[in-house]
Order: structure tokens, then sequence, then C-alpha cells
């Protein structure tokens, strides 16, 4: 069994001239929603044995409030250049590529490449918003056979402030 996460980095600060998007920082909105991302999946007892981020600001950002809320639960951190920009073809490669040792692997990035990836796991029209995470079971003992098969287990989680306003 293989558990695919999918979390679009927390809200950040709005783009600015002379800013390199890539440096865009989150908004304080978007540090309350990783942390309380963070104390959701301790209360589910979410193991995540290697997390993929994307080198921008703002998901690292994401990222490391996510191992410091976690640290039992988190093992690995690798940041992936391509993981910026990347073609949602391009990253079932990069998830293909994962250690088969690694059954939670939770890849942390961007739009619109998390949400098409997310869209044709699913067969379905999905919006991620900011802190949004797909997650995704499958029974398959390597991540190259992931794509071949459809998930047996599918939950999406939306920010609660994201929910209710």
């Amino acid at each position: 069994m293989k558990t695919l996460m999918l979390l679009r980095h927390g809200a950040a600060v709005n783009p600015r001239p002379h800013l390199p998007d890539r440096d865009r920082a989150l908004a304080c909105d978007g540090v309350n929603e990783v942390r309380a991302l963070a104390r959701e999946l301790n209360e589910d007892m979410f193991e995540i044995d290697l997390i993929i981020s994307s080198p921008a600001v703002r998901a690292i950002s994401t990222t490391q409030i996510l191992m410091k809320e976690m640290a039992a639960r988190t093992k690995f951190l690798s940041v992936l250049e391509p993981l910026y920009s990347v073609e949602p073809q391009g990253l079932s490669r990069i998830i293909q590529g994962t250690d088969r040792k690694i059954k939670h692997l939770l890849v942390v990035g961007h739009q619109p490449e998390l949400e098409g990836l997310t869209c044709s796991i699913m067969n379905q029209s999905v919006h991620l918003h900011p802190c949004s995470m797909a997650m995704f079971a499958f029974d398959v003992k390597s991540w190259r056979d992931l794509f071949d098969s459809r998930p047996v287990r599918t939950i999406l989680r939306r920010p609660l402030a994201r929910l209710n306003g």
C-alpha cells in the first residue's frame, strides 16, 4: 500500500513588483492554515516517510511548519527544483521515481500542477485552494505502478476557514 499526499502550499502574500514569484512568503493566514492542518494530521495519526517540496519560499515554509508540528511523524525532506514549475506528467514521473521503501509520500507544491494531477487521479474536476490536501491510498507495491491503478481511498482536506467562509 502506498499513500500519496498532494499539498498546495499555504496562502501566500500578494505578488509585488520587484519580488520574484518564488520568493513570496506565507501570509499570516497561510501560517495558521498550515498549523491547523498539522494538528489535524497529528490527531489522525498520519505518517509521512518523505516530503518532497518545491524550492519556492512559500512551499518551503509550509514544509517547515509541518515538519516542526509533526516532528515524530515525518522522516525525510527533499527539495526539488523541478517542482517549482513542473507539468503534471513531470510530477507523475518524479513520484514514480520514489524509492519503493517509502510508503507515505507528501508532495508540497503549486497550482496548476497539483490540481491537474489530483483531477487526473480522481477523474473529475477539483479545485485545490491554498493549504488543501488530496490524499490517495493505492494498493501497489511500487511507486512506478501507482498511476496504472485507481486509488482505493481518497480524502480531500480543505482549510476550515475556507469551508466556513
